[in-house]
C-alpha cells in the first residue's frame, strides 16, 4: 500500500539528530520574570541535557531532533505527578531570543519563558 496518509509510518520530520539538548537550552526558566526571582515558583521549568521538568510533570527525552528552522522535537516518556505509569509525549523547544525560550507541548500548550539568572 503507498498510501500518503499522516499514519503511525508517516515520515518523521527531517532534521538533525542530537544526542542532547544544545547548551544554550539548558538552565531554569521561569514563566514570567518574577518566577525567576521565587526559587519555590511552580511556574518555573528546569531544563537539563535530556529531559525537562515542570511542576508537575517531567519529560525524559528520547530522540531529539533540530528542524532547519532551529527548532527541537523531542518525543519523550512523561511522568505526571499524581500518577504511577508514563505516557509517550511529544515536547518542542525554541530559543527565540538568547534569554527566551518557547515551549510547545502535544497538550496544545505553548508559552515563552524567560530564563532566570544563575544565582552563584
Amino acid at each position: 500500500g503507498g498510501s500518503w496518509s499522516q499514519g503511525a509510518d508517516a515520515p518523521k520530520p527531517a532534521g538533525r539528530h542530537l544526542r542532547e539538548l544544545p547548551s544554550g537550552m539548558i538552565g531554569a526558566w521561569g514563566w514570567s520574570t518574577k518566577s525567576c526571582a521565587n526559587g519555590d515558583d511552580d511556574l518555573r521549568m528546569i531544563v537539563a541535557s535530556n529531559s525537562v521538568q515542570f511542576y508537575a510533570s517531567f519529560y525524559r527525552l528520547q530522540s531529539i531532533v533540530m528542524t532547519s528552522d532551529r527548532t527541537i522535537r523531542a518525543s519523550a516518556l512523561v511522568n505526571e505527578e499524581g500518577y504511577d505509569s508514563t505516557s509517550q509525549g511529544t515536547i518542542q523547544l525554541k530559543l527565540v531570543a538568547a534569554n527566551r525560550l518557547r515551549v510547545r507541548s502535544e497538550h496544545g500548550f505553548d508559552h515563552v519563558y524567560f530564563r532566570c539568572a544563575i544565582h552563584r
